[in-house]
């Protein structure tokens, strides 16, 4: 089973939908991510069998012991940057360290349960990734067209971090999808 561990989006999926749409374009070779996938990474497992499930949600339920907070959108960007990018993904302007602390805590209760932890999935950065570059076809016009996008012209909605969901991600020929495998609600 191919996991990660996630805090959903639900109240941005369709209007990041229609910023996805109005970024998009034949002259950037970028693989956008369908609505319905979006969501905050807190921890990617990786590979682990049917058996670490129940402690993979022993440990979200112990991680979640702390209030739940709000999510303010900033702006677009890009790892490594918007010039170069190689993921696209909307920051934060408030929770960031939040999440930070939620990533922590959930760290240290997956090793308390013995649940590996996926090396590429170590240190943590709060972003929503919305595209992943192919190539960088297009990247200087990219970088132009993205930094247009303030947090002002995105218009999100605040979101509120009330439960940490565990996904199991099927490739499919349409791409992933991902099953809910366990929801553990915040105090």
């Amino acid at each position: 089973m191919r996991l990660f561990i996630a805090v959903p989006v639900d109240p941005i999926r369709k209007r990041v939908g229609q910023v996805v749409d109005a970024l998009a374009s034949k002259s950037f070779d970028i693989k956008w991510v369908r609505p319905e996938n979006l969501h905050f990474t807190l921890r990617f497992l990786g590979e682990l069998p049917q058996s670490k499930v129940e402690a993979i949600g022993k440990a979200m339920d112990e991680a979640c012991r702390c209030p739940g907070f709000g999510l303010r959108f900033g702006g677009i960007s890009a790892f490594p940057n918007l010039a170069m990018p190689r993921v696209v993904w909307i920051g934060l302007k408030e929770g960031e360290p939040a999440m930070s602390r939620l990533a922590e805590s959930l760290d240290n209760s997956l090793k308390r349960y013995g649940v590996p932890i996926a090396e590429e999935s170590l240190g943590f950065k709060a972003h929503l990734t919305i595209g992943r570059v192919r190539s960088f076809k297009g990247s200087a016009k990219f970088a132009d067209k993205a930094s247009l996008w303030t947090p002002e012209k995105l218009a999100l909605p605040d979101v509120p971090v009330d439960r940490l969901v565990l996904y199991e991600s099927r490739f499919g020929p349409a791409g992933p999808t991902y099953e809910v495998l366990k929801e553990s609600p915040l105090a």
